[in-house]
């Protein structure tokens, strides 16, 4: 019979700890009798009945696809607005950055290039480009975030849903009806909200283009970027396509399971990870290994720690089910200490739901790791650049000033201090525009002081001192084919100050003397007066003296200033008002450093932009983790744990996630470490010379914690107020 099916389905139901199966066993047997009962009366009186009409029976509607989806999406709306608010501001923030690096690349903002000077043209050309070059990274690596935490997010919000899908499994549903209702239900509000968050982003583009063109030193020129459409239309159906595959791939891990399964609470939760998911983490984490082991030639310290942040980004991705709940239960030992009952349900919560616990630790390892995997990149990339222009450096004294005027004051002062002196050279620079209208630098010297130079002189490689002259110059090697755009031989117009013209043929190849930073630059090197102050900057004089044996240089330094003309600080530009710097060998190396360090002010920007979206996700994720955990809290309520207890452990429970994403990130971090001191190594630069911003670091995990903790405050009373009322 019919009852007989159901009641051996709900006793299996209640074997497997479902309640209320043994209510829907009794009904079932109480129907069964019933309409036992109502037959035989039938059958006895259906003589006497033969003109009553037989009511029609009852048909059972059933409920269509699009109400179900209705009804899911008003039983789990606060969900859903939290989610698509989320979306929203994430798309805005991708679009933003990515149409920014198509305004930049376009070089909107820059006026008529032909009411421009070729030396101006070119300055604001490459101060595009290299602006181009930090939106389009800082816009990819923000969108590679937001699309993984996109497709995290949505999966954790279908694994919520896997009881109510096993119930309509049940109720007869196919798996294929389940991925389709998944589908409907979160494509469609996540779509909407992925489109207004594209919108969003156009107006944001004049003001974050503004302060990249400030940082970047683009002021001169109003920076007004025009509208493209094509960054939308590329964040919007990549964050859409996110979105589908995440559904996709919940929801279809959910309805290949028996419904019985899905049923049972902890099931999905105390699962290892997928084996599929582990080789895949292993085969990257090896990759990594091997760009940190590998020596490869041909790729510069930027591109080998680019490409091994990818690798350890996505080994990180894939590892962070597994080794997020085992650092948030070892951090928990902690929380149980510290408070016992609401520490222990903190613990158990962050180490046993793996789902909550990767929501809530993802965007925090992701966007941490990357924002200081970025920042530990540039800032050894331009370390290594300058410790590798001081080595070896053999100047004992530098002395540099801003201005022409005061070139016959340290020709004087060289002249008294001569005897103290084992050799010098006087270097003067300019700045000139050369092919394509790029940049240059053409620093002179006089024939008797290149003479006098001793090591601080430059190296021909090919053609002689002797061979300049008029309207003959060198080039620096680095400057040649294929690296450049200049060969031997080849005739160069140069162009000054209100595009005046100096024409020369390249007559020899040089190298610059080593060990003096970018003040001996050299792009092009010829005799003193050659090119007649013509320029379009004056970079000053610049001079480095070797000392005798036995000399100090902090007492010459100090003589040398004196007789200058000035007592004061003579150790920056900026503290007095004469325009000359006199610096020992270790003061002229840290002024180099601080002093470029000082000029990274885009990096700013893209750590604002990566805490802005680290708190984005965990903002939904903590509001997500707490709102579907209203009945668990209910129930707590009434065995009779106290509203402060509830609120103390889902505020420790946001904290060990947090924390355990810290130090996941931390972790991955290291890889980046350990490349920059490989590199660092090869150059004959010192490990431990690799800057670790450990101050920053702090920062943005303080910051964090602090979002996570009041947001957790915030939804568990108000859940709490809410159960009340």
């Amino acid at each position: 019979m019919k009852s007989d099916g159901i009641a051996s389905s709900a006793a299996r139901l209640t074997r497997h700890g479902i309640p209320g199966t043994a209510t829907i066993v009794a009904d079932a047997q109480s129907s069964e009798h019933t309409v036992a009962e109502t037959d035989s009366v039938w059958n006895m009186d259906s003589w006497s009945s033969v003109d009553e009409v037989t009511p029609a029976p009852h048909r059972v509607r059933r409920p269509s696809r699009f109400s179900l989806v209705r009804s899911l999406l008003h039983e789990h709306r606060t969900s859903y607005a939290i989610t698509c608010l989320a979306v929203t501001l994430a798309s805005a923030l991708s679009c933003a950055w990515v149409e920014l690096g198509q305004a930049m690349d376009a070089r909107d903002g820059l006026p008529d290039v032909r009411t421009l000077t070729h030396y101006e043209r070119g300055s604001n050309i490459s101060l595009y480009s290299t602006s181009a070059i930090i939106c389009e990274t800082a816009g990819g690596a923000c969108m590679l975030v937001t699309l993984l935490l996109v497709l995290s997010s949505v999966g954790f919000l279908i694994e919520a849903r896997r009881r109510e899908y096993a119930m309509m499994r049940l109720s007869g549903a196919s798996a294929r009806r389940i991925r389709v209702m998944a589908l409907a239900e979160f494509a469609v509000p996540c779509g909407l909200a992925d489109l207004a968050g594209c919108l969003l982003g156009l107006p944001l583009v004049p003001t974050l283009g503004i302060a990249v063109a400030r940082a970047m030193d683009l002021n001169d020129h109003a920076f007004a970027p025009r509208l493209r459409f094509g960054g939308v239309a590329l964040t919007f159906f990549l964050v859409l396509l996110s979105c589908i595959a995440g559904v996709w791939f919940a929801a279809h891990r959910i309805s290949s399971v028996s419904p019985l399964s899905a049923l049972t609470r902890e099931t999905k939760e105390s699962k290892s990870v997928g084996v599929v998911r582990m080789v895949a983490a292993s085969l990257v984490a090896a990759l990594a290994v091997c760009f940190c082991v590998i020596p490869l030639s041909g790729m510069d310290i930027m591109t080998r720690t680019s490409l091994l942040t990818v690798f350890a980004l996505l080994a990180l991705y894939l590892f962070a089910p597994l080794c997020l709940p085992l650092l948030a239960s070892l951090f928990g030992r902690v929380a149980q200490r510290c408070s016992q009952g609401s520490g222990l349900l903190a613990r158990q919560r962050a180490g046993k739901q793996r789902r909550s616990t990767v929501a809530i630790g993802l965007p925090v390892v992701l966007v941490v790791f990357i924002v200081m995997a970025f920042m530990m990149m540039a800032q050894a990339g331009s370390k290594e650049s300058l410790m590798t222009q001081f080595q070896p450096m053999r100047a004992d004294v530098v002395v540099q000033t801003a201005s022409r005027i005061l070139a016959d004051k340290v020709s004087a002062a060289l002249q008294a201090q001569k005897n103290d002196i084992a050799s010098s050279v006087v270097y003067h620079s300019e700045d000139w525009a050369g092919v394509n209208d790029q940049p240059v630098t053409v620093t002179t010297a006089s024939l008797s002081g290149v003479k006098e130079a001793g090591p601080n002189a430059p190296t021909f490689v090919k053609g002689s001192l002797s061979a300049l002259g008029p309207h003959k110059v060198a080039v620096n090697a680095e400057k040649i084919a294929p690296y450049g755009d200049y060969r031997l031989g080849q005739n160069v117009t140069f162009y000054g100050k209100a595009d005046h013209l100096y024409k020369a043929t390249i007559v020899a190849v040089v190298e610059s003397p080593k060990g003096l930073g970018s003040n001996a630059t050299m792009n092009f090197f010829a005799l003193e007066g050659a090119f007649g102050n013509g320029g379009v900057a004056d970079d000053g004089r610049f001079v480095p003296i070797v000392l005798r044996d036995g000399v100090s240089a902090s007492g010459f330094a100090t003589r040398f200033a004196q007789h200058m003309g000035f007592v004061e600080a003579r150790h920056t530009d900026k503290s007095n008002s004469s325009g000359v710097m006199v610096l020992t060998k270790p003061e002229y190396i840290d002024y180099f450093i601080q002093d470029h360090r000082s000029q990274q002010h885009a990096l700013a920007i893209v750590i604002v932009g990566g805490a802005a979206l680290a708190a984005i996700f965990l903002i939904q994720s903590c509001a997500i983790v707490i709102t579907e955990r209203r009945e668990e809290n209910r129930r707590l309520r009434q065995l009779g744990v106290s509203q402060g207890s509830v609120m103390s452990a889902a505020i420790w429970e946001s904290v060990l996630d947090v924390l355990a994403a810290s130090a996941l990130a931390v972790i991955g971090l290291v890889s980046v470490f350990a490349e920059l001191a490989a590199q660092y190594a090869r150059e004959g630069i010192s490990p431990w010379a690799v800057p670790v911003p450990v101050g920053t670091l702090t920062g943005i995990v303080a910051i964090i914690l602090v979002v996570a903790v009041l947001t957790s405050a915030i939804c568990t009373f108000r859940d709490c107020l809410g159960a009340e009322s």
